[in-house]
């Protein structure tokens, strides 16, 4: 717009000058102007192409999915795979109080979000948990857990074929210590890097882990990393200089837990570490490797009120900080999985929890490459407790996330899975709710209900439809939630109440409306009073205000 501005000021200037001296400079000016039309097309057109989509622009639900059948399930993680679906990791048929009995649960879904096939592993004797998952070069899947009850778990790796079939399984640690694996990835060889937690390997208290294995899982070597403390390791990624970062937490460097990053040779051996964090207790869940060779990390930073905000710190390729950020409430808000998206900006998937009803949301945040905000968004299923665990972008503008909806304490949850992208829906119109016919001068509950498509939280807009002035935008509220005002009408007569809502792209729903009736009030067995104040209608004003015929 700028350049066209100054186009347009140079053609104008340049026809005063020269276009009214003499009729010799007309196919002058008219050349001129030709080429002052391509110039200024050309770029207005470019921009419009590349700016279609902006990343600014927050994504409505596409679809959304469960997965699962009776008890307890849910998804820890997500990955694309070569043939345009998605793999899952997680929980299935997870027993809440006995024992915490459960399987190992794999599910392959295609593009939009049709469950291909799904596989359980383990026996139903004790805890079993599928934390990492990734596809394999030869299409298979590679997958990550562990397994045991009562803090004596063993770290567990399954090879699968690319139908789910487990092609071999290897276990870590001593099998009455405390070792689990948290994250794995493929390394360039074709092999495997794990990191998790250990108690076994000589660890003093627990120790972070490192692991890799040769394309069979035959191990190769194992390191604990931290100090004489509690220490753990979260997730891990081989490094361009075929090294390994790993993120997670450290109690041993200062008096409170610590975002606790390591950076390792090829062989395991640390290069350096760096701790981040305040006085509370901070931890580390998941690192990206950034394009200028840094790493960006997630996790959860503990502030004075004892509550914890997302967290997200990029480092350069040393580890040295280069910036932090927190967003959330004033409750208890992680990050768990955090991506550099395709425009340099980062994507957070993560946990809110709702100041209101004191349950989690999934949470997700997008950011620009410094790290500030471009759109947020806290999905609530209904009131249900929902977590994201594992989010990625899949193409421009549109990202996936896996984790859980349902009730825990009831034994109801399933694996959800969101995908983002496409235009933001608006909301639907508010239903109102509350007594049709009411006394003047009293004061009644209403009460007002909408739902968002894309689960967004709304604003709510009231006019009740009497001299009392509309209300401005309040709110947020989830969608789904019921909100419960209360208001009086001074005359009689009948009433329309209208009420509308927004979502947090102000994106506008139709009008509800609602009819109230204040009628005149009724004489009961005295006719001749009700017929004389019909029949005088300016007399006796002080008796009719008293029984409240006007």
């Amino acid at each position: 717009m700028y350049k066209k501005t100054v186009l347009n000021f140079l053609f104008y200037s340049f026809f005063i000058e020269f276009g009214e001296k003499s009729m010799k400079n007309k196919q002058i000016c008219i050349i001129v102007f030709m080429l002052m039309i391509i110039a200024t097309i050309i770029p207005v057109v470019g921009m419009a192409i590349k700016n279609d989509v902006p990343y600014a622009i927050k994504p409505g639900i596409q679809w959304e999915k469960t997965y699962g059948g009776e008890l307890i399930d849910w998804g820890n993680c997500i990955q694309a795979t070569s043939d345009g679906g998605y793999i899952i990791s997680g929980t299935n048929y997870r027993n809440a109080w006995s024992l915490w009995y459960s399987y190992f649960y794999l599910i392959k879904i295609d593009s939009n979000g049709n469950e291909e096939w799904h596989k359980i592993f383990g026996e139903y004797d004790s805890e079993h948990v599928a934390k990492s998952v990734q596809q394999t070069t030869d299409g298979g899947y590679i997958v990550a857990g562990y397994q045991g009850f009562t803090y004596q778990y063993d770290a567990i790796v399954h090879k699968t074929d690319s139908d789910g079939n487990i092609v071999w399984s290897c276990t870590f640690g001593d099998p009455n210590e405390y070792d689990i694996a948290e994250s794995i990835q493929q390394t360039n060889d074709g092999g495997y890097i794990i990191t998790g937690w250990t108690n076994s390997y000589g660890a003093v208290g627990t120790d972070a882990l490192l692991i890799k294995l040769d394309t069979n899982g035959s191990e190769e070597w194992v390191k604990t990393l931290g100090g004489t403390e509690s220490d753990a390791g979260s997730c891990v990624r081989q490094t361009s200089d075929g090294g390994f970062i790993v993120v997670g937490h450290s109690d041993s460097f200062s008096d409170s837990g610590d975002v606790y990053l390591v950076k390792t040779d090829s062989s395991g051996n640390e290069e350096w570490y760096q701790t981040y964090g305040s006085t509370g207790w901070d931890g580390g869940y998941n690192v990206d490797l950034t394009s200028d060779g840094g790493y960006i990390i997630t996790g959860r930073y503990e502030n004075e009120d004892w509550n914890t905000d997302v967290l997200i710190i990029k480092t350069d390729s040393s580890g040295n900080e280069e910036w932090s950020q927190y967003f959330g409430g004033s409750e208890y808000d992680e990050g768990f999985s955090v991506q550099q998206t395709s425009d340099g900006g980062y994507f957070i998937t993560g946990s809110y929890t709702d100041c209101e009803n004191y349950d989690p949301d999934v949470y997700l945040i997008k950011t620009d490459a410094s790290g500030n905000e471009e759109w947020s968004k806290k999905i609530d299923n209904g009131g249900t407790e929902d977590v994201g665990y594992y989010g990625i972008q899949t193409s421009y503008n549109e990202y996936i996330i896996a984790g859980f909806t349902g009730f825990y304490v009831e034994e109801i949850m399933d694996v959800w899975v969101i995908k983002l992208g496409g235009p933001n829906h608006a909301p639907n119109a508010p239903s109102i709710d509350g007594p049709t016919s009411a006394k003047k001068e009293t004061e009644y509950n209403f009460t007002f209900m909408a739902t968002d498509f894309d689960r967004d939280e709304v604003y709510y807009y009231i006019d009740w439809g009497d001299s009392c002035p509309c209300k401005e935008w309040f709110g947020p509220y989830s969608s789904g939630d019921k909100v419960n005002i209360s208001h009086s009408f001074i005359n009689i007569g009948t009433y329309t109440i209208k009420a509308k809502v927004k979502d947090s792209s102000d994106a506008e729903s139709e009008w509800g409306t609602f009819e109230v009736n204040i009628p005149r009030a009724r004489i009961a067995n005295n006719s001749f009073i009700q017929l004389l104040l019909e029949t005088f209608p300016n007399a006796f004003l002080f008796l009719r205000y008293l029984i409240g015929f006007i």
